[in-house]
């Protein structure tokens, strides 16, 4: 299977999943934020593709993590933190985080 075909796959699966779930590339830019994900942070499907990690989860960078990657991941393996909803109000989440390397790119995957 097409590694597009895979990540397409994936897509479908976690929009069907009743808790939060988003996917960034190895840059920290959103791929995808499943229905539970837009309705908890208040975007629209178009707004959360692209949308940097830093601007969703601002509390993970203060962590003195100052760079999206491997300090950053290590931060959200499994722990309580803060998201940022679109109205800038902040909202406590518990957050974890998988990566899914497909050789390369690499994506990261949050479960919120």
């Amino acid at each position: 299977m097409a590694k597009d075909t895979q990540l397409s796959v994936l897509k479908k699966v976690l929009d069907t999943a009743p808790h939060a779930f988003l996917i960034f590339d190895e840059s920290g830019c959103c791929l995808h934020g499943n229905s539970a994900s837009r309705d908890l942070l208040g975007y629209t499907h178009q707004e959360m593709q692209g949308i940097s990690a830093e601007t969703l989860f601002p509390a993970l960078f203060s962590l003195g993590n100052s760079e999206w990657g491997e300090g950053v991941w290590l931060a959200t393996l499994d722990n309580e933190s803060l998201a940022m909803t679109k109205q800038g109000g902040l909202i406590p989440i518990r957050v974890s985080a998988s990566k899914l390397k497909q050789n390369s790119p690499q994506y990261f995957a949050f479960y919120v």
